[in-house]
């Protein structure tokens, strides 16, 4: 409601109020008697069905080895998920390498947030490392440490990867296990032990003379 300008849709003279809308509609302003108008005179709005919609994130399930890798495809009313440009329904299906999971608005919507997801699979695996075993024999010329032969284990003394085997052992002897590539370790990574230079010995018997008296 303006003094001295009405407003017409369509040509037809529309009183102040609130109409539904659809389409596009256009209004036209015009002066009243005693009137003149001054700036724009013509306004114009379209309507849409556009409804904003926001695209959920896939999942990844990124288990050890790739035998129960999967990703799973949510379902959003308005969004499609296309992998590789291929539309996938909602669902779980198996992962491998890296999946590129992108979002689009059906027809009618409109995407806000994120539309791109990606994920990288690995073919990690558990590995546990086995405690390399010391002997420690009387004095010091057979004491030993056997570092063992785990597959997915690399063994490292005084930062020097060791291979299986037995070697002399002195002093104190820091073992650390470190996982290989594509394994990744679980319980004890480090093993630390001690050589000492005890040496056997037996006690000769004292001698008793008890004679009379």
């Amino acid at each position: 409601a303006v003094e001295g300008v009405e407003y017409l849709v369509d040509g037809l003279l529309i009183a102040p109020g609130t109409y539904p809308g659809t389409g596009t509609v256009v209004v036209d302003a015009e002066a009243t008697d005693g009137y003149v108008l001054e700036g724009e005179s013509q306004f114009t709005f379209t309507f849409t069905d556009i409804r904003p919609v926001t695209a959920a994130a896939p999942t990844f399930v990124d288990e050890f080895g790739t035998e129960e890798d999967t990703f799973t495809i949510p379902s959003v009313e308005g969004v499609t998920y296309l992998v590789d440009g291929t539309p996938l329904a909602p669902g779980t299906y198996p992962g491998s390498g890296t999946v590129e999971v992108t979002a689009v608005a059906d027809e009618g919507f409109v995407l806000t947030g994120a539309s791109g997801f990606t994920f990288t699979f690995t073919d990690i695996r558990p590995v546990s490392p086995v405690e390399p075993t010391f002997t420690d024999q009387y004095g010091t010329a057979d004491d030993t440490f056997t570092i063992p032969s785990v597959k997915g284990v690399a063994y490292i003394v005084d930062g020097t990867p060791v291979a299986p085997g037995t070697y002399p052992g002195t002093g104190t002897v820091v073992i650390d296990a470190e996982a290989e590539e594509g394994y990744e370790l679980v319980g004890e990574s480090r093993f630390t032990f001690t050589f000492t230079d005890i040496r056997l010995a037996t006690a000769v018997a004292p001698t008793f003379v008890d004679e009379f008296g």
